[in-house]
């Protein structure tokens, strides 16, 4: 699976919140917005939306997977896989023990609709 592969399946399957919600930073979050995790910002100065982001005092905006390269410092690909690591999105290598490492995120998504 190329880059883009997996940047487009993770903007298809993940919402702004959700990913938020794995650095715990989305707790309390009225209208949408607050303080800017990437400048350390105290005020509600950061806005986002399912698929996006952007602060109106530092002035970072982006995508889902931009957010975690500046958040975190990382590189395009490794933020890609911090954020399949968490969410499993897409098939890993098996874990280190061989067994195989469950459903991805996907998949779990789909039987949850399916089993409503």
């Amino acid at each position: 699976m190329t880059t883009k592969e997996k940047a487009d399946l993770i903007k298809a399957s993940l919402t702004m919140r959700e990913l938020l919600g794995m650095y715990g930073l989305d707790g309390n979050s009225r209208h949408n917005r607050i303080p800017c995790p990437i400048h350390d910002g105290k005020d509600r100065n950061f806005s986002f939306t399912d698929f996006g982001f952007k602060c109106f005092v530092c002035g970072a905006e982006g995508g889902l997977v931009h957010f975690v390269e500046l958040y975190r410092g990382l590189s395009f690909e490794a933020a890609l896989e911090e954020i399949n690591g968490h969410f499993r999105i897409w098939e890993s290598a098996p874990s280190e023990d061989g067994a195989p490492k469950g459903l991805s995120y996907a998949d779990r998504l789909k039987a949850a609709i399916a089993a409503d």
